[in-house]
């Protein structure tokens, strides 16, 4: 069995890890947001004249945002899948993943066997970083099919 395999590991060992950033692969939104926030902004001030209200959706429209606004995380480990942005961490461990989804974006991780409407509140979406494509489904497809053929990690 390779070192790196799920089996081996009792602790979390990362076997693979990147980041992205879709405001910098694709500046040219920006002033779409700027004008959607500044809009939003304008309105909410105008319904609610007092300027302390404008945190609430300042904090919602930058929460909806996130994943756009700042740089996203990508862990593969011997447990699992990890993806962190901004105060969003998602984790998803092998035994959980029922179903995966490859596309030319990235690789979708689902806790569902079948495709449902929650997945995209349950599951973990993989985006590749330029040029990582075949180590990231190359790193999904070792992981889930060591620890699906033994179904639990050695903890040994």
């Amino acid at each position: 069995m390779p070192a790196d395999s799920p089996q081996r590991a009792t602790k979390e060992t990362v076997l693979l890890a990147w980041r992205t950033h879709r405001l910098r692969e694709n500046p040219r939104l920006l002033g779409l947001v700027m004008m959607a926030y500044g809009v939003a902004l304008l309105l909410w001030l105008f319904l609610f004249p007092h300027p302390l209200t404008l945190i609430l959706p300042l904090g919602a429209l930058t929460s909806a945002m996130a994943e756009y606004l700042f740089p996203v995380s990508y862990r593969l480990t011997t447990r699992g899948a990890r993806a962190s942005c901004f105060l969003t961490h998602l984790s998803l461990d092998w035994s959980e993943v029922k179903r995966a989804r490859y596309g030319e974006d990235g690789a979708f991780l689902s806790p569902f066997a079948r495709a449902s409407r929650l997945d995209q509140f349950r599951g973990i979406r993989l985006r590749f970083a330029e040029g990582n494509e075949e180590a990231v489904l190359e790193t999904v497809r070792r992981c889930r099919r060591e620890f699906h053929a033994s179904g639990e990690p050695e903890t040994a």
